[in-house]
């Protein structure tokens, strides 16, 4: 567990180049999805969060809406 309180980061995430405006953890908390102002969506892995998972790079805009599917596992929607 984690003392957000103290201020000292857990871990450092290194793949926008601009800044994060979408954060959303997958139901099970395993995957960590980072939306960007560089049109970019990152999958982080809880477990390997060195590099990302996954890279989607096709968003025309901002990505600043990421949602988990309660229902289906793996499955996320995102956009501006």
């Amino acid at each position: 567990e984690h003392e957000i309180r103290q201020q000292s980061a857990v871990h450092v995430f290194h793949g926008h180049t601009q800044e994060v405006c979408g954060l959303k953890w997958s139901p099970d908390k395993s995957i960590l999805a980072s939306g960007g102002n560089d049109n970019r969506l990152f999958l982080w892995s809880k477990s390997q969060p060195s590099q990302p998972l996954h890279s989607f790079n096709d968003h025309l805009a901002a990505v600043k809406a990421i949602a988990w599917s309660p229902h289906q596992h793996g499955l996320m929607a995102s956009g501006g």
